[in-house]
């Protein structure tokens, strides 16, 4: 078949551009020192011996006195120990302790959602059953909180849900406490615990609930105390998500999404006797998602509407509320918006899946990024424009025309009508658009009409997809992303491929797999790579959650690989990990452009345009 040279030029400018310079910088950065250096705290444990797809399941217990031995039984019966809890969700500190909430088989859970795929997946690194895993069954049968759990869940593609774990690692003597409430039922009806934060002696975990009409915001409180006193639970119906929390003044904000596909911000306004009361202090056009104070306000990135719907009514943005001042008072008004996604972006159809992602104040400017969920833009305008997908080389030019990395932007000289000086950090100058007449993405100028200040998008990486958190420790900015690099090692690794004459130049980069921690040391500086390896565990695609104090600074780490459970083997372990990042005096560079060793001497990058057709739900590899 005959290559289009449009979409040879276009996967040569993703990754030619993206990635070599990308490298050229890591490489450059490679003599700057990594200020910080980790130490792992606590890691999730097997908890299902796995004994294949659509079989039985069978769970294991880490609090058991004997865990050890069932794991071993499991591994001599010819089955491999399985982990479910992937991310750490939640995250929240207080003097003694740091509190964390987690989310299981979120991969599993986004394919059978946002892909709306069901059937199976299975590969070395992990597996998703959706419809023909046998949980909701065991469940039914042995915690029958809930009589239509198992069509429930399999209708909505949650076959591969568990119920979710909170924790609290004790920073004097380095337990790590489970604390889940078991015997709530409100809890057992939890998608995960996304959100987790903490004021005057309280600490809440809350997210999404399922069944009944619909999704809710579960929430959950403890006391800050020896015993960790819990206080309850309250299902909140009129909200469909939640994400952060900030403490401003001596209030208490979250930001959460209702059930017409817009946001609120509400302010805490109980107590530990009587933890759930709130009132609404802002609405937003989209659903709320991270927060920020700076100069006097409150700031939130939105994501268009609901994330399980097909259809939003708004793009995604930064919004800012009135002056703080001794506290926001309860309002119905709308925040003042200082910037939406398709200021930037010119597809209007790509503009609208965008999300907003983290935010933050440094050094007197506000940065925020954005996120990126992979294959959704792609989806969305097969089904506007009204794509062919028997076309090979339309839906190529689709996938590449629909794809981005993260973008960074930053804002100063805000004031109260919102007008800002926008600058974009890393992005990209020229960006595909569809057109309608010549039925083909062509590239044009962004809706901003200049070019990045410091970097391409994504930092140099096109696979960084999410902006996922923001937190300044001792006087810098650090950004943590998503990188999903390593899906697709996994994913086309094994599949034999040739590669057309056209596409050979791919075979010679390569790149790091893992989540990235860059790092801004103040508003003149470029951007450092202070570690582009997941930490050290190239599983762990995301640096889901940040939180600091004056010492020591906390990642919560995203790693949904469940089958990646050998100690003997040379592959780092799957499931959540909580890291502790202090400062160090040392010489080394953070950055780099190295392959993984351990994947199977299989190039990341072999074949990027396949490798995106693979996550397509009508392309993806399938086991039965």
């Amino acid at each position: 078949m005959k290559k289009d040279p449009n979409v040879v030029k276009r996967l040569k400018e993703i990754v030619g551009k993206g990635i070599v310079l990308g490298c050229m910088a890591l490489m450059a950065q490679s003599a700057s020192a990594a200020v910080l250096k980790p130490a792992l705290l606590a890691k999730a444990a097997p908890d299902e011996c796995f004994n294949g797809v659509g079989e039985a399941y069978l769970p294991l217990n880490p609090n058991s006195q004997t865990y050890e031995q069932d794991v071993q039984n499991c591994i001599n019966g010819g089955y491999q120990p399985k982990v479910n809890q992937a991310y750490v969700w939640g995250l929240a500190n207080t003097e003694a302790y740091v509190w964390f909430g987690t989310a299981p088989n979120t991969l599993c859970l986004v394919n059978g959602t946002y892909h709306q795929q069901s059937e199976p997946t299975l590969n070395d690194s992990w597996v998703c059953e959706l419809s023909e895993s046998q949980y909701p069954l065991y469940l039914e049968t042995n915690l029958p909180f809930h009589p239509d759990l198992d069509p429930m869940l399999n209708e909505i593609g949650l076959g591969d849900w568990r119920i979710p774990k909170i924790y609290r690692y004790n920073k004097a003597t380095g337990e790590n406490e489970d604390i889940s409430p078991m015997s709530d039922p409100k809890f057992l009806m939890t998608l995960g615990i996304r959100s987790a934060g903490t004021h005057n002696g309280v600490v809440f975990f809350a997210g999404p609930g399922f069944g009944g009409e619909g999704l809710s915001v579960n929430m959950f409180a403890f006391k800050d105390d020896a015993n960790h006193t819990y206080r309850g639970s309250h299902s909140f119906a009129e909200y469909s998500n939640i994400r952060k929390w900030i403490v401003v003044g001596d209030d208490l904000y979250t930001a959460v999404g209702d059930q017409n596909n817009t946001g609120r911000v509400l302010k805490w306004v109980g107590d530990a006797n009587d933890p759930f009361e709130f009132v609404e202090v802002g609405r937003l056009p989209g659903s709320g998602a991270e927060l920020a104070y700076h100069e006097g306000r409150l700031f939130v990135t939105t994501w268009p509407g609901s994330e399980l719907q097909d259809e939003s009514p708004s793009v995604a943005g930064v919004y800012m509320s009135p002056i703080v001042g001794e506290g926001l008072s309860e309002s119905n008004a709308t925040w003042q918006e200082i910037w939406k996604a398709s200021e930037y972006e010119p597809d209007p159809v790509v503009a609208a899946t965008y999300g907003g992602g983290a935010i933050a104040s440094f050094d007197g400017q506000l940065y925020w990024g954005t996120m990126h969920v992979p294959m959704v833009a792609t989806m969305a305008a097969v089904s506007v424009y009204d794509i062919n997908t028997s076309d090979e080389e339309a839906m190529t030019d689709t996938m590449l025309g629909t794809h981005r990395a993260i973008s960074i932007f930053r804002a100063s000289d805000i004031v109260a009508d919102g007008n800002a000086t926008v600058e974009l950090l890393y992005g990209e100058e020229m960006l595909p658009q569809y057109n309608r007449l010549t039925k083909s993405f062509e590239d044009v100028p962004n809706n901003m009409g200049t070019a990045p200040l410091w970097g391409e998008s994504g930092f140099g990486n096109t696979f960084n997809n999410y902006t996922w958190t923001m937190e300044v420790f001792k006087d810098r900015l650090y950004i943590g992303t998503m990188d999903w690099s390593y899906l697709m090692t996994e994913m086309v690794g094994d599949m034999n491929i040739s590669l057309p004459p056209e596409l050979s130049f791919l075979l010679s980069y390569e790149v790091n797999n893992g989540a990235d921690l860059w790092r801004i040391d103040g508003s003149t500086k470029k951007a450092v790579a202070e570690n582009t390896t997941g930490i050290g565990n190239y599983g762990s695609y995301g640096i889901r959650t940040m939180v600091s104090d004056a010492d020591h600074f906390y990642l919560g780490m995203a790693n949904p690989m469940n089958l990646m459970t050998d100690v003997t083997d040379n592959k780092p372990e799957g499931g959540w990990e909580l890291i502790q990042m202090d400062e160090k005096v040392s010489t080394g560079g953070g950055g780099g452009c190295t392959y993984n060793p351990n994947a199977d001497k299989f190039d990341m990058m072999f074949f990027v345009l396949l490798a995106l057709s693979a996550l397509y739900p009508w392309r993806r590899k399938l086991i039965r």
